[in-house]
């Protein structure tokens, strides 16, 4: 699904300061696996995330996603894989506060100009109740606890049926209750044939998954 050679991530921040975020990385990540990284704050998990979900570029080396060699694509191609084959969960949902809670599901099918009306919303709905919302479908983000923003967070990244999941501290200040539900959904998913990478600090959540990296000071250790 995922391979990367020899991938390297830098910032400049002047003329004479660059930080090396990450230090020749040699990874592949199968389809269908469920990977959690960890590492502690700063060592360079969510820079590897962006990376993955084409968010950002290596500064050196090569990177190949579902066999397609991705190193050098245009912003635009990206975007399309991106889009069409990424689903993306953030530790902060972000949600369109204007919007209700399934209008902000099937966000995803607007923006790529795919929205297909009230087939997409009845997808949308069944989404929420995959993640126990389903009697807040037509609640406004303000209505809404912060874990079951994040829930709905989590049901429009299913939204375009995406082949591989990225979650960066998806349950991050969740109570026990939020974070079960959104982890049990995960393990659905993978069962399902879904590749899930998480960036998480809980090592409880590790067992969740089929395979812990762990990224220590940019490298994978």
């Amino acid at each position: 699904m995922i391979r990367l050679k020899q991938v390297m991530k830098s910032y400049r921040l002047s003329r004479e300061h660059t930080v090396q975020a990450l230090h020749e990385i040699d990874l592949e990540i199968k389809t269908g696996e469920f990977v959690s990284i960890v590492g502690p704050s700063g060592s360079g998990k969510s820079t590897f995330l962006a990376l993955v979900g084409l968010l950002d570029r290596p500064s050196e080396g090569k990177m190949w996603f579902a066999g397609q060699d991705v190193t050098d694509l245009s912003d635009r191609a990206r975007t399309a894989i991106r889009s069409e084959r990424c689903g993306f969960i953030f530790q902060f949902p972000s949600l369109i506060p204007t919007l209700t809670a399934v209008e902000n599901v099937v966000l995803p099918k607007t923006l790529s100009g795919r929205y297909a009306g009230s087939a997409d919303l009845t997808r949308g709905a069944e989404l929420l109740a995959k993640v126990g919302l389903a009697d807040k479908t037509d609640r406004l983000p303000y209505q809404l606890s912060g874990g079951e923003q994040r829930r709905v967070a989590m049901a429009r990244a299913l939204m375009n049926e995406p082949e591989i999941i990225l979650a960066d501290e998806p349950t991050g200040a969740l109570d026990d209750e939020n974070a079960k539900v959104m982890m049990d959904v995960f393990k659905t998913m993978n069962q399902l044939g879904k590749t899930i990478l998480m960036v998480t600090h809980d090592q409880q959540l590790t067992a969740y998954a089929s395979r812990t990296i762990q990224i220590r000071d940019g490298r994978v250790v």
